[in-house]
């Protein structure tokens, strides 16, 4: 639930210390950077007097509450006011005292658990001071008299000039205070309230570290949004779906089979067909270390201390350079208390999931925390066929962790360990296929046959009255139903290994030092023909329900990389107006991506091809009639002649063994080195205005040992039987990219509420190499991007709301795109196409491309709004929109195409033939893939304390989440953009009375509203259209046990 503190009735908090001394300052861990550095380091000149109002980690209790009670303290300042307010932070409390006392004061590091008094005691021992605790909680200090001995407990305020401080109504507030904690806080109390059934509400504040260092939300310039851990929990977050609906411009499309944009920022994303070793646009880090993929970043979301999405260029304090955004998980870390968190949940789905965190001090120095989870559920994607349920989750994650800390050093070690042996999902069905004609729309031989030729099952993704070639959401409601007979198969792990080092090497620097090892390997095997059809009983290679050729085919995507890096950091934290952070990044990579294609039907599947060979009349067997056959075509039949021939990795070869299922294995095999340095300073100019600005050189070399794979294929005019042929356009020689990029800020802060700032920033992604060798141009030129952005951050109406907002332009130049892009000089020119040129009925080929000049533009607003002290509201707002630059393409599946002829030969026959091909579509001024125009999110909370015998707290809350329609890809289609859908969301949460119990019952997707998130309008391999769907309606119970122990 979101903590609340009860309201001085009546009055604000700066009226109710009207007593104290006209200059006495009131500083709010909400208020901006100048404000509070320059009351930390004393640069306020004629102020008498300072109040820390730290409400850190705060629960504010009535008169009395917490005495004797200890704290964790963590406190290594030597310089007495700073060491203070950590104090006050830490046991919640309010300090007050003159600062001119207290200034150039050295004080004692404390750490270990102790009372308020006894942490008072220790940290002004010798000091000159003595502390004082009222009993209602606020710290004073003044100067040590003589009669009061030194460590005796101080509880009384009668020796001090303090003015007395109204009592406070006893009210829960929860909020976190360690290194890049998410810490909550009561707002900014700027004036009186109203009536006395009002009063200033409380605004949760999110401690991010955007910038490497620990910040107010509201004091980054830079458009982002974060979850605290509590946010986390009380809105059931538990993926990446989730995180989808609440952030501005994200958007996810399934990784599962590496096809699609990926992870999508503003409509920039990244093709993950495995076709490049490309870099991604939304870089993803997990404690601060960059990794290349999602798969078990953070499972189920558990135990995690905050998540941050910050949108724009990113790179200049961040270890791997991104052009979109970036995305941040940060988990949990061990401290010197014993906690213990035991979570389970259960579903209509028949999933269920159940975590265990826990953790504490083994020595004074040595601390650990280990979680591990289980999910698992019967599959989310029915599927109707005899194959098994999609999408059922099978998944084990283990993430031990051990902390060393002493007063200057902290080093923390984790390992993870996630293995996955679920089922995946899957694409659906988007349209009713023709079933009256026996061949498909796929050139490829092998795959020419019509799958669903005379087929009487049904495809329950698809209204059973929408006509064929339609999208299925224009006849009524998609389904996320299969009716298959192959089984969904996976088999996935992902290691990773983190340290984080910091270590204090005086006073006013730190060196800082994260390094990251990941090992992760994903296994999907998913049925391809997307028919429940099977063999009948008289023959394997006819089907069941009809006289007609069977087609039986699955798909299989294997990925498997590793990662290392290590970046180090220099953050000095000096006093005065100048400040900045300087480190350097290394990175390296090797990916495989391997995509096996399996025909079950083939006459040829299990023949043994030299008994085929001589059975046709090839006395020497497949040896002679690949001679005769390479012999024709002019192409080499060994590995030792494509070198001769100046073709190295691409000949043909007699299949071995008696199983050729797999007729096609797409094969890419690369890897990736970075090296970056950095350096961000920030000018504090006065009280109101602050520069800061930022470089970064970045260097990435890339190499490929593979690009290519292995197809079987059958000649009628050679024979019943296959041979196989080896493929490799890979680059042979390693290239390299490089950039500079930065960027600029200017910020105002007109008073201690409000942060209005302007940025600019620019982005790079390296190039990356060609899908074909002979394609022009030979590399992929590099990414560049420029954004300015305007941004109002801030707390109005008396601290009660929230308001980010920030509007941006991008000129995005050189975007990457992979497609079948207009030929040069022409289309009768011939563009290359490797061994299978001279077979392809059309001179245009895929590859991949820059377009120039793209623009994007957009306006984000996100709030938090307290009604009262029961209610309220959050959600945001996005618009975006974009045109892309000069761009010709080749549109599958266009509904009226301009078409041309190509002279070609047939693939079975050998004969000359000329066929009819799509001509490229002019797409300039088009907008990018997956940007919807529309996106928002509104959230409404309402909480209240229950009374009686069952006591505790309710909280009802229901979020409702919106995405306009989205192109699906350059062509703009109407055919091709995805509909716009809407989630609705509620849950009921009941916390126990000592707050160690809480229960919630949940329904996710209440209407049963099921959206499009990925949509091949007509895919790579010339499958019918098909896209990624939404969960359905899920129902569950989830209870969550906090002991205290």
């Amino acid at each position: 639930m979101t903590p609340m503190v009860e309201p001085f009735r009546g009055r604000s908090l700066v009226n109710a210390l009207a007593g104290l001394p006209r200059q006495t300052v009131l500083v709010d861990v909400n208020a901006p950077r100048a404000v509070r550095r320059s009351v930390i380091g004393g640069s306020w000149r004629g102020l008498r007097w300072v109040l820390a109002a730290c409400a850190l980690q705060v629960a504010l209790f009535a008169h009395g509450d917490g005495e004797g009670r200890r704290y964790d303290i963590d406190i290594r300042e030597a310089d007495a006011p700073a060491a203070l307010r950590k104090l006050a932070e830490q046991t919640e409390s309010l300090l007050l005292f003159p600062f001119e006392l207290a200034e150039d004061r050295r004080a004692n590091p404390v750490v270990g658990r102790y009372t308020i008094e006894e942490a008072l005691a220790r940290l002004l021992d010798g000091s000159g001071l003595a502390g004082v605790l009222t009993n209602q909680r606020v710290i004073s200090v003044v100067r040590e008299e003589p009669t009061v001995e030194r460590g005796e407990p101080m509880t009384a305020a009668t020796e001090t000039n303090v003015p007395p401080v109204p009592s406070r109504t006893p009210l829960l507030r929860r909020i976190g205070a360690t290194v890049a904690a998410v810490l909550a806080a009561p707002g900014v109390f700027a004036g009186e309230s109203g009536d006395a059934g009002s009063g200033d509400q409380p605004i949760e504040v999110i401690v991010v570290t955007a910038e490497k260092r620990e910040e107010n939300l509201l004091d980054v310039p830079v458009t982002m949004t974060a979850f605290s851990n509590q946010m986390i929990e009380e809105l059931g977050m538990t993926s990446h779906d989730d995180l989808e609906q609440l952030v501005p411009g994200l958007q996810f499309q399934d990784e599962g089979t590496q096809t699609g944009q990926g992870t999508t920022i503003r409509g920039i994303g990244t093709r993950l067909a495995g076709e490049t070793v490309s870099d991604l646009a939304v870089a993803t880090y997990v404690d601060g270390v960059y990794t290349l993929g999602l798969y078990g970043v953070a499972p189920n979301m558990f135990d995690l201390e905050r998540v941050e999405v910050a949108r724009g260029p990113q790179g200049t304090l961040h270890g791997r350079n991104s052009i979109a955004g970036a995305i941040s998980y940060f988990s949990k870390r061990p401290t010197d208390h014993w906690d213990l968190l035991v979570h389970t949940e259960f579903t209509d789905q028949f999933s269920q999931r159940y975590g265990v965190a826990f953790g504490g001090p083994i020595t004074d120095d040595i601390l650990f925390r280990i979680n591990g989870s289980y999910y698992q559920g019967d599959g989310a994607q029915e599927n109707i066929g005899f194959g098994n349920d999609y999408d059922a989750p099978d998944q084990t994650f283990l993430a031990p962790q051990l902390r060393f800390k002493t007063d200057r050093m902290d080093l923390n070690l984790r390992y993870t360990s996630l293995n996955d042996d679920g089922s995946p999902r899957t694409q659906v069905l988007l349209e009713n296929v023709d079933r009256s004609i026996p061949q498909s729309r796929n050139p490829n031989p092998a795959q020419s046959l019509n799958a669903f030729y005379l087929w009487d099952g049904s495809i329950p993704s698809v209204p059973a009255d929408c006509p064929p070639g339609r999208p299925a959401w224009e006849c009524g409601d998609v389904k996320n139903v299969l009716n298959v007979n192959r089984n969904s198969v996976g088999s996935s792990t992902a290691e990773q290994t983190t340290i984080a080092f910091s270590f204090e090497l005086n006073d006013n620097y730190t060196l800082r030092y994260n390094f990251g090892d990941t090992d992760n390997f994903s296994d999907v095997q998913v049925d391809q023909d997307q028919t429940n059809r099977v063999a009948s009983a008289d023959d394997p290679l006819r089907a069941a329900d009809a006289d007609v050729p069977l087609v039986d085919e699955e798909k299989h995507v294997l990925y498997d990389y590793t990662e290392r890096s290590h970046e180090i950091q220099l953050v000095p934290n000096l006093d005065g107006q100048f400040n900045f952070i300087v480190g350097a990044f290394t990175y390296e990579n090797t990916s495989a991506w391997f995509v096996p294609f399996y025909v079950h039907t083939q006459p040829w599947v299990n023949v043994n091809v030299d008994d085929a060979a001589r059975a046709a009349g090839y006395a020497g067997g497949c040896e002679q009639a690949l001679g005769f056959f390479t012999g024709i075509i002019g192409a080499a039949s060994s590995p030792e002649e494509a070198i001769e021939r100046g073709q190295p990795g691409n000949y043909w070869a007699c299949p071995e063994g008696t199983d050729h299922s797999q007729f096609l294995d797409f094969r890419v095999i690369g890897s990736s080195e970075t090296q970056a340095a950095f350096v961000n300073a920030e000018y504090q100019v006065n009280d109101e205005w602050l520069v800061s600005g930022g470089l970064r050189y970045t260097e990435d070399e890339k190499s490929q040992d593979l690009n290519g794979g292995v197809a079987i294929f059958s000649f009628a005019f050679i024979g019943p039987f296959p041979f196989a042929i080896y493929f490799d356009d890979k680059e042979p020689n390693p290239r390299s990219w490089g950039a500079t990029i930065g960027h600029v800020s200017l910020e105002y802060s007109p008073d201690e509420d409000r942060l209005i700032y302007g940025r600019i920033s620019t982005g790079y992604r390296a190039g990356n190499f060609q899908t074909k060798s002979d394609a022009p141009p030979r590399l992929v030129k590099e990414e560049t991007l420029v954004n300015y952005e305007l941004g109002i951050k801030g707390l109005f109406m008396d601290g009660r709301l929230r308001l980010t907002s920030g509007v941006f332009f991008n000129d995005f130049d050189d975007y990457q795109i992979s497609g079948s892009i207009e030929p040069q000089g022409g289309t009768q020119e011939r563009i290359t196409d490797g061994l299978f040129d001279q077979y392809s009925a059309s001179p245009i080929i895929r590859f991949t491309n820059n377009i120039k000049d793209t623009k994007i533009w957009g306006a984000e607003v996100d709030f938090i709004y307290y009604i009262d002290e029961n209610w309220r509201l959050s959600g945001f707002y996005a618009y975006l929109d974009s045109e892309i630059g000069p761009h010709r393409e080749v549109v599958r599946g266009h509904p009226n195409p301009e078409t041309d002829f190509w002279d070609h030969i047939d693939f079975n026959t050998g004969e000359m033939v000329t066929s009819e091909y799509i001509l490229p579509s002019d797409m300039t001024g088009n907008q990018l893939p997956l940007q919807p125009n529309h996106k928002f999110a509104l959230t409404a909370s309402y909480e209240r304390p229950l009374t009686g015998t069952i006591g505790g707290h309710l909280q009802l809350l229901g979020t409702y989440s919106w995405v306009d329609e989205r192109a699906s890809d350059l062509s703009n289609f109407d055919i091709s953009t995805m509909p716009s859908y809407g989630r609705f969301d509620v849950r009921g949460t009941w916390t126990s009375p000592d707050e160690a119990i809480a229960a919630t019952l949940f329904v996710q997707n209440v209407f049963d509203e099921i959206g499009v998130i990925e949509y091949l309008h007509l895919s790579t391999h010339w499958t019918p259209r098909q896209g990624t769907l939404t969960d359905p309606r899920l129902v569950g119970l989830e209870v969550r046990w906090r002991p205290g122990l």
